[in-house]
């Protein structure tokens, strides 16, 4: 990735994590999640209704840099939505981090590539397993 800076336009991390908005939100999320969860491992699903949820509140471009229209959050603020959603249910917070991680993995491709994923928008959810090979004994 050329062209698309994901550096941070402020290197300090926020004075209060938890006073941050999108932390706030994951918060309020908590009783709802609580709520779902048997639904959401029985029917191995989340509800429409919390997708859009999560999608209004940003937790789907929390990775995404700034220039890709995404919330670019510091690694505190997006690591504590994470924690607080898995909490109220751990598949939601597992989802989560796995987004954030194929995110920041598809930003480490040319920016072409970078450009076609976030086309539609900050907001694309990702899924997989960014790993490595290895030739070696």
């Amino acid at each position: 990735m050329d062209a698309i800076d994901p550096t941070p336009d402020d290197t300090r991390l926020p004075a209060d994590v938890d006073a941050q908005p999108v932390v706030r939100a994951a918060a309020a999320m908590q009783p709802m999640l609580r709520e779902l969860h048997d639904e959401i491992e029985r029917e191995q699903r989340f509800p429409r209704a919390l997708v859009e949820k999560m999608h209004a509140a940003g937790f789907y471009c929390m990775t995404v840099p700034r220039s890709l229209g995404g919330l670019q959050l510091d690694p505190l603020t997006y690591l504590r939505v994470v924690e607080l959603m898995a909490e109220g249910c751990g598949s939601v917070g597992w989802n989560l981090a796995n987004n954030g991680i194929v995110q920041l993995v598809s930003l480490g491709l040319p920016d072409e590539g970078v450009r076609e994923i976030y086309a539609n928008g900050p907001d694309t959810p990702g899924a997989g397993t960014a790993g490595s090979h290895s030739s070696g004994p």
